[in-house]
């Protein structure tokens, strides 16, 4: 058998089961909504869950640390977070990153 082969044989097993769409679509984001973050946003959150410090962040991203701090103030309150660490491990969970 091939895969076309399967799928036919599927359909006449499955009847209009296989072919049903279902009553309420699937949400495309998971149950645990991620926060609207800006793609810069993104960026710093991914480096701070890789560990960098503010100072290693801005380095990289070329940009002042008052900017990496101002950054990752919104990222903690949009993830609705306590600090740094518990934003990154809710971004890990929610697979944001």
């Amino acid at each position: 058998m091939n895969p076309t082969t399967d799928l036919r044989h599927l359909r006449v097993r499955l009847g209009p089961a296989f072919t049903a769409r279902p009553e309420h679509p699937v949400p495309v984001r998971p149950a645990l909504a991620c926060p609207d973050i800006t793609p810069r946003q993104l960026e710093v959150l991914r480096l701070v869950a890789d560990g960098l410090e503010n100072k290693q962040i801005a380095d990289r991203l070329g940009i002042v640390d008052r900017t990496v701090e101002c950054h990752v103030a919104a990222l903690v309150a949009a993830f609705g977070a306590g600090n740094r660490t518990g934003m990154a491990v809710k971004a890990v969970r929610m697979g944001v990153v």
